[in-house]
């Protein structure tokens, strides 16, 4: 609207855009404090929605739609070939290291992970460019593979959120501040 931007979301949740109260995530990020006390959240029909296997063309720009679940039903990434760069819009799904946004949301799945992460394995990445954090801009699909390798193992795979816990320390410690008093 302020912008005049096209709005782009995936047709299986579009509609959590318009039905702010059937996203069970935005209350959860208000009642841990996420969002500042003043925010408020504006529902957006999307302009245009996108499903697994699409190609969106933004510019001279084509980008591959890859439905890889797991952070959410709907996580979606993103392929281009930039400047003969095989580049990766990651998201939530797999980070630095292979690191993985499994959280405790509604949604979130470590079967979904599994089932997904193979379409990210076969890419030859370049450029890993996840929605948080550190982007990599050479060998990007080592880190895929990490990710993909520790899906097929016994233990947990690293999570993002957990392995950057850092970014929650402050409300932690005030937490238990408050409990303390």
């Amino acid at each position: 609207e302020c912008t005049g931007a096209r709005v782009f979301a995936p047709k299986y949740n579009a509609y959590l855009m318009e039905d702010l109260d059937a996203d069970s995530t935005i209350a959860q990020n208000f009642r841990f404090g996420r969002y500042p006390a003043e925010f408020e959240p504006r529902a957006c029909p999307p302009d245009e929605t996108f499903q697994d296997g699409d190609e969106l063309r933004i510019g001279d720009v084509t980008l591959r739609c890859i439905l890889s679940r797991g952070h959410t039903t709907d996580s979606t990434c993103f392929f281009a070939e930039l400047d003969q760069k095989r580049v990766l819009f990651s998201g939530d799904v797999v980070f630095y290291g292979g690191m993985l946004g499994l959280n405790n949301a509604e949604g979130c799945s470590l079967a979904d992970y599994r089932e997904d992460i193979g379409k990210l394995s076969k890419l030859k990445i370049d450029a890993l460019l996840p929605g948080h954090a550190v982007f990599i801009l050479r060998n990007g699909q080592k880190h895929i593979d990490r990710a993909a390798r520790k899906l097929a193992d016994f233990v947990m795979p690293e999570t993002f959120f957990e392995g950057n816990e850092f970014l929650w320390d402050a409300e932690y410690r005030k937490f238990m501040l408050d409990q303390e008093e």
